[in-house]
């Protein structure tokens, strides 16, 4: 999905060259890669609330709260975890982010608010190495123990590796947790784009994952005559 992304930059590229006069060589509009999808995963409602009831103390109380954190608001570890107080106008906060240089807007939700609050607004702070490292400790220690069949391709070799849950939770699960849920709850795609900052559904909707279980509750409603 990377080089998918850097192909598809290099075709604007050489498109924009191709405008303004230069000679290009056609051919390049041949070479594709198409993207694949990919077995990363959500949280669901559920675990979202058993991440939130979970009786923690010290460094693991602290990776779960920015955890949620990241949830809430559906940013990047770079920038859900250097939100501050004067990042807040008018109940969103607005931010501008690390990667992508987009202005994000997020509601300064009741979850969201709590926890900004218990931290009188100074989040922890913590490196992504130690705090992936440590969120899969508590990921691990409330039970998240399923297991998930993970697919990796490289050139034409397909790996298939087995993990339990909490060994693949890191903090992108947030981000992608937010936007899965978001579009569960049947959140427009350009109000979920105006929060995480992305600039094109494809790239957004990389990052939704389907709830098995909402699945199921729903074709069976659909069936239940």
């Amino acid at each position: 999905n990377t080089l998918d992304g850097y192909i598809n930059a290099f075709k604007t590229f050489l498109r924009w060259a191709s405008k303004h006069g230069y000679e290009i060589n056609e051919s390049y509009k041949d070479v594709t890669i198409g993207r694949y999808e990919s077995d990363q995963l959500a949280l669901t409602f559920e675990d979202v609330k058993k991440l939130e009831d979970a009786e923690l103390s010290g460094a693991e109380e602290r990776a779960r709260d920015l955890f949620l954190v990241g949830i809430y608001s559906g940013q990047r570890f770079s920038d859900f975890s250097k939100i501050s107080k004067d990042d807040l106008q008018d109940g969103f906060i607005i931010i501008r982010s690390k990667k992508t240089d987009t202005i994000s807007y997020i509601p300064l939700t009741e979850s969201l608010e709590r926890i900004l609050i218990k931290y009188d607004w100074e989040l922890p702070k913590i490196s992504s190495q130690k705090f992936n490292k440590r969120i899969q400790m508590v990921c691990k220690k409330i039970g998240f123990t399923e297991s998930f069949k993970r697919t990796s391709i490289k050139g034409t070799q397909k790996d298939v590796e087995v993990f339990q849950r909490w060994q693949i939770i890191t903090s992108h699960t947030a981000r992608r947790t937010f936007i899965t849920l978001s579009k569960e709850k049947n959140l427009p795609d350009h109000l979920i784009m105006k929060v995480t900052g992305h600039r094109s559904l494809r790239s957004m909707h990389g990052y939704a994952r389907f709830n098995k279980e909402a699945l199921r509750d729903l074709a069976r409603d659909l069936f239940n005559f």
